[in-house]
């Protein structure tokens, strides 16, 4: 009989708000030598790639840590299956209110909500890092454009053509746009603008979503535990007790 190597199944999507913290959290457990696998939704690749923290995710594999993403999943998520055989805790952090509302509703068409599903038919204990839960709070936009700024310039404008994804085009209304797409927030339009319209992290103020409560309450009474920040989630007596089981198995 093979030895199994039980693991935490760590799931991103597509929230902005505490990704970096999340990825933060995610490299420590890395450093600490916890076992894991990693799952993340078409959307959120897209915002670790707007944030320019895909490269870092991706640089696990190096240390062994297996990376599964939605694109790369056919539509029956098999991979998914995972938490019935060696997956002992799942963790979804950030997860969106999409994601969320998914799996209060018990739909399962996305490669996290599916893999939510399965653990909770597994009986596998599923945590959910909601942001919103602090809501109202100060958050930030990847990359803003002032159009103020932008329809007072004369020139047609330089940052597009030094843009190295090709992530600015000119829209209908005739000023530059950003495909949050393919920025990866390099920063050099900002630096190429002479008038100083781009920059990166503006600040805003996020108020929760109507449907949140009560969102909230019905997967926690799935028996889901939802916190609001990784750093509730680091403390969590939950993770600390899977974590000692993991190694007393290895």
């Amino acid at each position: 009989m093979r030895n199994k190597r039980y693991l935490i199944a760590w799931a991103i999507t597509g929230a902005g708000h505490y990704l970096k913290e999340s990825v933060d959290l995610l490299m420590k457990l890395v450093e600490n030598k916890v076992p894991l696998i990693v799952y993340i939704s078409r959307a959120g690749r897209d915002v670790l790639r707007m944030y320019n923290l895909l490269d870092t995710v991706e640089k696990l594999k190096e240390r062994g840590i297996e990376i599964i993403h939605e694109d790369d999943e056919s539509p029956s998520f098999p991979r998914t299956g995972r938490v019935y055989i060696d997956v002992r805790l799942v963790i979804v952090s950030p997860t969106t209110l999409n994601t969320l509302a998914k799996i209060a509703s018990g739909i399962c068409d996305s490669l996290v909500s599916n893999l939510v599903a399965h653990a909770l038919k597994a009986r596998v204990p599923v945590i959910l890092v909601v942001p919103d839960l602090d809501c109202p709070l100060e958050s930030e936009i990847p990359i803003l454009i002032n159009r103020s700024i932008c329809k007072e310039c004369t020139d047609k404008c330089i940052a597009l053509r030094y843009c190295p994804r090709n992530a600015i085009y000119i829209g209908p209304d005739g000023l530059p746009h950003v495909d949050l797409s393919r920025c990866d927030r390099c920063g050099t339009c900002v630096d190429k603008c002479p008038h100083g319209a781009i920059s990166l992290s503006e600040k805003v103020m996020v108020y929760p979503h109507p449907l949140l409560a009560s969102l909230v309450e019905k997967v926690r009474s799935m028996g889901i535990v939802v916190f609001g920040s990784p750093r509730d989630l680091s403390s969590s007596i939950i993770v600390r007790e899977v974590i000692e089981g993991l190694y007393s198995e290895q």
